[in-house]
């Protein structure tokens, strides 16, 4: 008989649907992703302009977003 499986690993990180705007642009426009345990992030990369401190800033806490939704399980 086989070994049950092991549970699997809570996320890291995880964000669903988040949606930042300001008065003349939409930062965030749906963001999702997951961060498992086993997942390395080395860059997040993008243009001028295309949200990558507003993510950031909203995934610490210091922004609130429009809408959507993140979790961290550290």
């Amino acid at each position: 008989m086989a070994a049950p499986a092991a549970p699997a690993a809570l996320p890291i990180l995880e964000a669903r649907g988040l949606v930042k705007a300001f008065p003349r642009v939409k930062a965030l426009d749906g963001i999702g992703f997951t961060l498992s345990p086993a997942d390395r992030l080395t860059a997040l990369i993008g243009p001028d302009g295309a949200g990558k401190s507003t993510l950031l800033t909203a995934l610490c806490g210091l922004l609130t977003p429009d809408a959507g939704s993140y979790r961290s399980s550290a």
